[in-house]
């Protein structure tokens, strides 16, 4: 896929999730899990679309390979696109979807928004 297209993919991406976390619902609201799981779900795409392009960024652009986020992340922040403290949230960021999942996955069908 062409950088140009799969950037813009991200940037939406970005877009919605902001959009719904912009957004204020109660926890006693009939709406809260629908919220919830909605904004796990946009997170996760908005994860996976953006490392895909960290990855190909820096194949075509540096030269270099990467092939997981972590890997992606790490290199990005080595050549300067991320600075340390972004760099940090990424990891903080990959390691919270993966305990969403995780919990989500366990049966209890509960998680907290980060």
């Amino acid at each position: 896929m062409d950088l140009k297209i799969r950037l813009n993919t991200a940037y939406k991406a970005l877009e919605t999730l902001s959009e719904l976390l912009d957004k204020k619902v109660e926890l006693t609201s009939e709406f809260y899990v629908i919220f919830r799981d909605a904004s796990i779900q946009r997170f996760e795409y908005t994860f996976e679309v953006v490392w895909k392009v960290l990855k190909q960024f820096l194949w075509e652009i540096e030269k270099l390979e990467c092939y997981s986020p972590k890997s992606c992340f790490r290199t990005a922040g080595q050549v300067g696109l991320l600075s340390p403290e972004e760099t940090e949230l990424a990891f903080k960021n990959g390691r919270c979807q993966e305990c969403h999942l995780a919990h989500l996955q366990g049966g209890s069908g509960q998680a907290d928004l980060p």
